[in-house]
């Protein structure tokens, strides 16, 4: 009998949600729409970042000079700052204003004779030229480099004039210049080679993933909060005179709850199909994909979502239990939305949580939006997540009997409606 009464007060639920089921889809792509905008400008930001940019450098001077030019080319096609730095020769009017117009970071300028200078033993000073107060990683490096460079260029020339002192002194200068061009190749070929005297591993921003991916669950986690609003005109009720009605005739605050959090779990199943439909579009149509995916596959991005049914459960009866401790529809929309942007904010769906004090990253770890941003991430890198799992359905279960014991306190007269 309670189950043929479950059965039918769930049917119930289901054509009622069916009902606003188009206006709910439409809300579903509108937000992903907006959502996959967010993602793109943080991608964008990222992208653009200062850290991200090759630095300008101006050369001012003459470089015909062959051991000068060689050098320069050297930099610009051989070393491994190619990457970092861009060389560019012009007068020092021009590097002048274009480093005030931000064109330039810095410019070099190169004394006449500076390579003759070199060559017999002088040291003519290279000119380093800074804008007044700059500021910034790109200035930071510069520094860094500009002291590396004089410290190398330094030291070699020691090194250098101290091996030709120590021949001149034995009259061992048979083999003079012949040792002199060796050393200059070996120092040479340190220089060049400096790269392969470390290992560069890349950990990602957090958690081992990459900006894109990292962006990608904390935005997903940020639609599911969202999301929760789409139910208002079915779940934020303060009329609760037909729920004591039906509780009269035997559908109590458990059958209620049970029947009406199901149908709006399956809006939310539904919407997260919209999604999948949405993500499979961006990688066939603009080619957006994410590190951690292998060409983009699109059989991975199907894995991906339906692995997030246990992100849906959890946060689905957070929301559920949201709409039944608030009164009316204006209380209700207004507690999610706070909800959402609160809790997506300190679980690190705007912000890497590692940038956070530690305090926020252990409330972080407990929240459920915590547990759920966790669990997103462990999948997206095809990890084994069962303790958010389990964490997650621990929400579930907490979230679900606390909104039956409202219902069933409200059904004995706890409130005014």
């Amino acid at each position: 009998m309670r189950m043929k009464t479950f059965r039918i007060y769930f049917q119930t639920q289901v054509k009622r949600a069916l009902k606003v089921c188009p206006a709910v889809i439409f809300a579903t792509f509108l937000l992903c729409g907006s959502v996959c905008l967010v993602l793109g400008l943080f991608l964008e930001t990222d992208a653009s970042k200062e850290n991200k940019q090759k630095m300008q450098i101006g050369v001012v001077g003459d470089i015909s000079d062959s051991y000068l030019g060689f050098g320069i080319y050297a930099l610009q096609h051989l070393d491994s700052s190619r990457f970092a730095i861009d060389f560019h020769n012009m007068s020092e009017e021009e590097a002048r204003s274009r480093m005030e117009s931000g064109e330039l970071s810095a410019y070099v300028r190169i004394p006449d004779g500076f390579v003759d200078s070199v060559v017999n033993g002088e040291n003519k000073p290279l000119t380093y030229v800074v804008s007044n107060g700059q500021t910034g990683v790109g200035a930071v490096i510069m520094n860094e480099l500009v002291d590396t460079i004089s410290g190398l260029i330094t030291e070699s020339q020691n090194a250098i004039y101290g091996m030709q002192k120590f021949m001149l002194d034995n009259e061992t200068e048979a083999d003079f210049w012949e040792a002199t061009d060796e050393l200059n190749i070996r120092y040479i070929d340190f220089i060049l080679n400096r790269t392969d005297l470390y290992r560069l591993e890349t950990v990602g921003i957090s958690k081992d993933l990459s900006m894109a991916g990292y962006y990608l669950c904390g935005v997903f986690i940020l639609f599911f909060l969202l999301w929760g609003i789409s139910g208002c005109t079915l779940f934020a009720k303060k009329d609760k005179s037909l729920s004591k009605l039906l509780a009269s005739k035997g559908t109590g605050a458990d059958v209620q709850v049970f029947g009406e959090y199901l149908a709006y779990l399956l809006l939310m199943l539904l919407s997260l199909v919209c999604v999948a439909v949405v993500l499979v579009l961006a990688v066939c149509l603009t080619g957006f994909t994410v590190p951690e995916w292998e060409k983009a596959k699109l059989s991975e991005i199907v894995i991906f979502i339906l692995k997030q049914i246990p992100v849906a459960l959890a946060i689905s009866a957070f929301q559920f239990f949201l709409y039944e401790w608030s009164d009316g529809i204006v209380g209700a929309v207004i507690l999610q939305f706070l909800s959402a942007v609160c809790l997506g904010y300190l679980s690190g769906c705007l912000y890497p949580l590692n940038f956070f004090p530690e305090s926020i990253q252990r409330l972080a770890a407990v929240l459920p939006t915590g547990a759920a941003l966790s669990y997103a991430d462990k999948t997206l890198l095809k990890r084994h997540a069962a303790g958010e799992t389990m964490l997650l359905l621990l929400y579930f279960t907490i979230f679900i009997g606390l909104s039956v014991l409202i219902r069933n306190r409200r059904l004995k007269g706890g409130d005014k409606g």
